[in-house]
């Protein structure tokens, strides 16, 4: 790959070409279902879904051309995915878990070379009741 990128380069360009880093992050979502919509085990597959392809490095991003390298990762890059799926009302609770820090945040800090690869995604309902 270099070889080739290297006989196409500007001769004042350096190049160097080295394989991403991944930050690993888990995500935990709680969400409050409309009433009428599709069951929980199609929700969570849904979110799931949504979510992973929301951070894919190829087709994530708001643009669908990739999460780009270095791009940190907000919980409200996730709330637009979430309430935007058939069923889901609202986002009661959102965490985003760093993996390598072994702790949540409200927000995953990528370096240059960085990617960010999802690890688990939780997902739970909680019932409209509770909420009165």
């Amino acid at each position: 790959m270099q070889d080739f990128l290297d006989e196409r380069r500007l001769v004042t360009t350096k190049l160097r070409v080295m394989k991403p880093r991944f930050v690993e992050l888990s995500v935990r979502v709680t969400v409050v279902l409309k009433h009428g919509g599709p069951g929980m085990e199609r929700i969570k597959q849904d979110l799931e879904t949504a979510i992973r392809t929301q951070l894919h490095p190829l087709f994530g991003g708001v643009d669908g051309k990739g999460w780009p390298f270095g791009r940190a990762v907000h919980k409200s890059d996730l709330y637009r995915v979430i309430e935007g799926l058939e069923g889901v009302d609202f986002v009661e609770e959102l965490e985003l878990v760093d993996e390598d820090l072994k702790r949540t945040t409200v927000k995953v800090d990528l370096r240059e070379d960085e990617l960010v690869h999802v690890v688990d995604v939780e997902v739970k309902s909680m019932a409209r009741e509770r909420l009165a």
